[in-house]
């Protein structure tokens, strides 16, 4: 016991000693001033009371807060400055003493002493730029401070989900960042030289064009000019069509092929399942013969080597089932930020929900609320979001006719914030007009040719055509046949041209095509 009582003893006594130590750090810390520098200060207000009728707005459009001023004297000065440019008065320090004066504030800015002087606080407006950018950094740095002890009082006072604690912190935290963030305009030359640099100078004869990873379908690559950055591409159709299967085949193709890696948030399927059918699908074996115990060896072999490569691809997935959209961000957020991911791919859309939702929402609310904060997000991280989405029945009353961009189901938002819609759909082939196309499709399906002659061919295979509905980056309305192998669960080009070649794989030429101007370079 006394051996207990005598650990216990210094146990406590080192946690007091911690105690101390914790406390003092605090103390010392709360004695500490915020981050701020009173000399960028004073040299913004320089440089406006130097030349108003520039460095004012330019000042103005820099600083969107009073409180990014740390010292009360130049929050007070900058917002009579404010007040006297609204007014139209001419701006100078007898003016701004008169305007101080006039709102009983002169006393506390210092008076005629502190502002005579402040003119000549700076030789010149030549550097208001990296003034201006000096307090809005220590601006923002006391904004953390604050969020961090805000938060800190949250987590030792909070009671509830966990969830929710930490959805509202992130919440906050990336409304800080995107407060950092600046936005600047550009002048029709700069685009052009962008332009010249992004697109006209990647032009080579007889090369498909690309603005991102392509999609791996030939015909389809051909209608899209890759997943573009920024953009939100929809491929919706009914149930049973294959749209996951297309899904993680381009996955692949872009992750093995393109050398991007991915991000897959499956909210229908779970990780195990998404990764048995990539290995049945990439090693071309029938699954339902494994389940039943049927398999050759050669099989065997082709499921190893499947295996084997797809383990080496860049591919991460999150399994969660019914995703909130803030949790969505969080997590694309961070696997951008931690493995460099290029495109997110989501199956499906409306498994998402928004779990701060207004009560009085309905679903098609909901969801238009998802669309816009995807199309939002697609643009904040630069990469691609590839989103399954499904259609609604309205497109099998009416068997015969093309999908359109109502037929996405639950919101009508979807259609408007996104970049490129895709419907798969099964045509019907019994018609006279798919009869040729057939004799022409069947003999280039690479697989068994027991699986593609004669009646029962439908047995084994699908044709099902992409039709690209919407695109703002070029053609709508356009078709791409493909073959869907059920066995294998995988989808191939229903026409194979012969010598096509993809950007990657042409040699690059000893010239551009394409020059800027002299003026431009």
């Amino acid at each position: 016991m006394s051996e207990a009582n005598e650990y216990l003893g210094a146990v406590n006594g080192s946690d007091l000693k911690r105690g101390k130590r914790a406390r003092s750090t605090q103390a010392a810390a709360a004695d500490r001033l915020p981050p701020h520098s009173l000399e960028a200060e004073a040299g913004v207000l320089s440089c406006v009371l130097q030349e108003p009728s520039t460095c004012l707005d330019e000042a103005a459009l820099a600083l969107k807060d009073t409180r990014e001023f740390y010292d009360l004297r130049h929050q007070t000065i900058w917002n009579a400055l404010l007040e006297l440019q609204r007014d139209g008065t001419s701006i100078d320090v007898i003016t701004l003493q008169q305007k101080l004066k006039d709102k009983g504030v002169l006393g506390e800015c210092g008076g005629l002493a502190y502002l005579q002087p402040l003119p000549d606080a700076v030789p010149s407006t030549a550097n208001l730029a990296y003034y201006l950018e000096i307090v809005r950094e220590k601006y923002l740095l006391r904004r953390w401070i604050a969020l961090c002890t805000e938060t800190v009082s949250k987590v030792y006072d909070f009671e509830g989900e966990l969830d929710s604690l930490i959805s509202g912190v992130s919440t906050e935290l990336f409304k800080l960042c995107e407060t950092g963030l600046r936005t600047t305009e550009k002048s029709m030359c700069e685009v052009i030289v962008e332009v010249h640099d992004q697109v006209l100078s990647k032009f080579r004869r007889g090369v498909k064009f690309s603005i991102g990873p392509t999609t791996g379908f030939n015909y389809l690559d051909n209608i899209l000019p890759g997943l573009g950055k920024g953009q939100l591409i929809v491929e919706a159709a009914r149930p049973r069509t294959g749209k996951t299967a297309k899904m993680m085949q381009t996955a692949e193709h872009v992750a093995g092929v393109c050398k991007v890696p991915v991000a897959v948030f499956s909210l229908e399927m779970t990780s195990v399942s998404l990764g048995t059918r990539a290995i049945f699908q990439r090693a071309g074996s029938d699954i339902t013969k494994f389940m039943n115990g049927f398999m050759s060896d050669s099989d065997v072999q082709k499921l190893t080597l499947a295996g084997t490569q797809l383990s080496k691809l860049p591919i991460h997935i999150d399994e969660s089932s019914r995703m909130a959209i803030e949790d969505l961000e969080i997590r694309a957020r961070r696997l951008v930020r931690s493995y460099g991911v290029g495109v997110i791919f989501i199956d499906y859309f409306q498994l998402l929900y928004v779990r701060n939702r207004n009560r009085q929402w309905s679903k098609s609310d909901e969801l238009a609320e998802c669309s816009m904060r995807l199309k939002g997000l697609a643009k904040e991280l630069n990469i691609p979001i590839y989103l399954c989405a499904q259609m609604n029945r309205e497109i099998e009353k009416e068997t015969h006719r093309r999908p359109r961009l109502s037929d996405l189901r639950d919101t009508g938002q979807l259609e408007q914030d996104a970049d490129v819609v895709m419907f798969l759909w099964k045509p019907d082939v019994s018609s006279e007009q798919w009869e040729k196309k057939i004799g022409d499709i069947l003999p280039r399906v690479p697989c068994p040719e027991d699986w593609k002659t004669g009646k029962t061919w439908k047995k084994n295979l699908s044709i099902v055509t992409c039709t690209v509905e919407k695109q703002r980056a070029g053609r709508s309305g356009e078709d791409a046949t493909l073959v869907f192998i059920k066995p294998w669960t995988r989808f191939v080009d229903a026409y194979r041209p012969f010598g096509a070649t993809s950007a990657s794989e042409e040699p690059a030429p000893e010239e551009r095509e394409f020059e800027p101007p002299d003026e431009l370079k």
